[in-house]
């Protein structure tokens, strides 16, 4: 499910050299959008929920 040559900031709609405080507000909204407790079964949400979860780790480790 995890594609290794996905960019981190287009994940989460950013462009390179984001600070800090932008990652962690586009990870919030993106992780509240996409969150599988709000989209029962919806596989499309899970997988960017988890892109989202995993860019946010390699753009800014700390920030999520």
């Amino acid at each position: 499910m995890e594609r290794p040559d996905v960019d981190p900031y287009e994940v989460l709609g950013l462009e390179p050299g984001a600070t800090h405080d932008e990652i962690k507000a586009a990870h919030r909204r993106l992780a509240k959008k996409h969150h599988p407790d709000k989209n029962h079964g919806d596989k499309t949400a899970e997988w960017i929920f988890k892109a989202v979860q995993k860019g946010v780790r390699d753009a800014a480790p700390g920030a999520g």
